[in-house]
C-alpha cells in the first residue's frame, strides 16, 4: 500500500538503472516459470534538472534505440518547498 512519502532529490541529482527482459511465465501465475537476462538489454537514467522536471532516458544498443522522454510535475503545488529544501 503506498505511503503517501516523498523523497526530495536536488538539482542535479540522476538516478541510473539497468533494464531486464524477462520472458515466458505468466501473470500472476508461479508456474511456467519466467526466465529474465541478467546482463540487462539496456538502462535508463532520471535527471533531476530541477524542482519542476526531469529527463528519463533510455537505451537499448541491441535493439539500436533510444530516447529520451521529458517530464515535469503534475502540479505545482510543492515547488517553493523543493526550492528551499535545495537552497535555491
Amino acid at each position: 500500500m503506498p505511503t503517501g512519502r516523498r523523497m526530495p532529490a536536488s538539482e542535479g541529482f540522476s538516478i541510473n538503472t539497468r533494464i531486464s527482459d524477462t520472458t515466458g511465465g505468466v501473470f500472476d501465475e508461479a508456474l511456467p516459470s519466467p526466465t529474465t537476462d541478467s546482463a540487462g538489454t539496456g538502462e535508463m537514467t532520471i535527471q533531476f534538472a530541477d524542482c519542476e522536471s526531469r529527463l528519463v532516458s533510455d537505451a537499448f544498443p541491441s535493439l539500436g534505440t533510444s530516447g529520451d522522454i521529458p517530464i515535469t510535475r503534475p502540479t505545482l503545488d510543492n515547488v517553493a518547498r523543493c526550492q528551499g529544501l535545495a537552497g535555491q
